[in-house]
């Protein structure tokens, strides 16, 4: 994706006539959805896996995935155990970072537990982490691919949560595990992860909750996140408070794109919002109030 430091090809080089292997390269830096878009549209096989560029897998961390999608039809997509580069027996997910009902970011379970075997039983997740994520081709092909706008952060929140709606389950497979390094992105783009992460939020519940959710619990999002750039200003964070105001302003001025997104997900509903919210955590008051320090 346009890595102005870590060029791909000549790593690349030895699997060159290699007719299983193809390296497709961005001129331009297309940001996480549209990466995994391209990579999407150009794998083949039923079963397709997606990792991030700094994440390692177990030898047999493929085969379970696979195992997994095989044995139940209906899962579209399964997340491997995904533990620490640094610390290798740390667990930085057994899910993706989970969300509360008002689609605010939360550690997944295990986050930073030394991992002993306490989540070492398969069970249904909200969504999959890109760590280590595979997913069923014929049900990508059916909710749709990642929404490019996102560019990244919440691309694959919404992907699941499509996913669920459409009547597809996820799972977590504690038998495939991966080693991946902790928050490359976000502390290499601090101010554009504050940005796609409000703006990203605001649009992934809009998009995805059914009317009667959407307007108890959209008007409670909105504030907490305008309120939090607010107070980013006043406390002198300026470009991060300035960053999530421009998130918000993105919104508003984008009612058309958003309201055309919203029918095509509420198209695919075979579940009521009780189904997907079973998932999610509860509200934290006291979660809130931590991030506007």
């Amino acid at each position: 994706d346009c890595s102005t430091r870590d060029d791909p090809r000549p790593a690349c080089r030895k699997y060159e006539g290699n007719p299983r292997f193809r390296l497709l390269v961005n001129e331009t830096n297309a940001g996480v959805a549209t990466v995994f878009n391209r990579g999407l549209a150009a794998a083949g096989g039923e079963y397709i896996l997606l990792m991030h560029s700094d994440a390692r897998l177990d030898p047999e961390c493929i085969a379970h995935l696979a195992e997994a999608m095989q044995a139940d039809a209906s899962v579209g997509a399964v997340q491997g155990k995904v533990l620490s580069s640094e610390r290798p027996n740390i667990i930085q997910s057994v899910d993706q970072p989970t969300i509360d009902y008002l689609v605010a970011p939360l550690h997944g379970f295990g986050h930073g537990e030394e991992d002993r075997g306490q989540y070492d039983q398969p069970r249904e997740v909200f969504d999959a982490w890109l760590a280590c994520m595979m997913v069923r081709r014929s049900v990508v092909e059916k909710i749709g691919l990642f929404d490019p706008v996102y560019f990244f952060c919440y691309e694959d929140v919404d992907l699941g949560w499509r996913m669920w709606l459409a009547g597809h389950r996820i799972i977590f497979v504690p038998e495939a595990r991966a080693w991946h390094r902790s928050r490359l992105i976000t502390d290499a783009l601090p101010v554009q992860n504050t940005y796609y992460n409000a703006r990203n939020l605001l649009l992934t519940l809009l998009k995805n909750y059914g009317w009667r959710q959407l307007l108890v619990l959209f008007p409670c999002t909105f504030v907490l996140v305008l309120g939090r750039g607010v107070a980013s200003l006043l406390l002198g964070n300026r470009r991060h408070g300035l960053a999530t105001l421009l998130a918000v302003g993105w919104i508003l001025a984008h009612p058309r794109y958003i309201w055309q997104k919203r029918r095509r997900v509420q198209r695919l509903r075979r579940v009521p919002d009780s189904t997907v919210q079973r998932l999610m955590a509860k509200p934290s008051l006291r979660v809130y109030l931590r991030r506007l320090r």
